[in-house]
């Protein structure tokens, strides 16, 4: 089947702006390079039965076995779980299969919430780049590319964005275009930006954020209407 003709007849789109205007219908894939998505891929390589996204700390608390849960993310709030930090690291080397698994982050979290209206989210990053494409390519539907990182004052944050140009790419039949991604994002400041802000973890999760085609899972968030502010999430690939 020739997918490169396929696509070229579908619409794929960027979503820079996805806090103005999320997306709608279709397929909204969330990209988070560093780390939210790679954390995610991450927690599904390792076997977690059980992965929540909540839109905020505020969700979490009452949340469904969260006293014997892992909770991972950056920000700094009390919770009667076990605090990580939004690291894929920890996501691989963190508790067993059987302890339910909750990420809540400063902006791939946000952006989720913002694209719950498009009929699939999927969770995409240069660590399941290939899997994405496959499953995008059975796909049906407009496609929506979500940058996490793009309408957020935080420059020299490339990643997302060189992620979703060749996931566009890829889909209209660019060969190389997921190398070439993360060879520029490795050749820019960016890696070096993220190893001062992430000083405790930074070193063993920059290889995992910018290793492409590390795991072949893609996950895929459900948000239940039973549970407002808080996603379910499957692997779709």
């Amino acid at each position: 089947m020739n997918y490169n003709y396929l696509m070229r007849s579908r619409s794929i789109r960027i979503a820079r702006r996805w806090d103005k205007r999320p997306p709608r219908g279709g397929i909204a894939v969330v990209i988070d390079v560093m780390r939210f998505s790679t954390t995610l891929c991450a927690l599904l390589a390792a076997g977690r039965r059980t992965v929540r996204v909540a839109l905020g700390p505020a969700q979490l608390r009452g949340a469904r076995g969260i006293e014997r849960a892992d909770v991972f993310s950056e920000l700094r709030f009390a919770c009667p779980g076990r605090r990580r930090d939004n690291s894929p690291h920890q996501a691989l080397r963190s508790a067993g299969r059987d302890a339910p698994a909750y990420s809540t982050t400063t902006t791939g979290a946000r952006a989720a919430f913002r694209s719950r209206s498009a009929r699939r989210v999927l969770i995409g990053c240069f660590a399941n780049f290939s899997a994405l494409l496959r499953v995008l390519r059975r796909s049906r539907g407009a496609i929506c590319l979500v940058p996490a990182a793009s309408p957020t004052p935080h420059p020299g944050r490339v990643e997302d964005e060189a992620c979703a140009a060749a996931l566009k790419a890829a889909l209209l039949g660019v060969s190389g275009a997921g190398p070439r991604a993360v060879a520029a994002v490795r050749a820019s400041g960016r890696p070096a930006q993220f190893l001062r802000e992430r000083p405790r973890w930074g070193k063993k999760d920059l290889p995992l954020c910018l290793g492409l085609d590390r795991w072949p899972h893609v996950p895929e968030l459900r948000f239940p209407a039973s549970s407002p502010g808080m996603a379910r999430v499957r692997d779709a690939s």
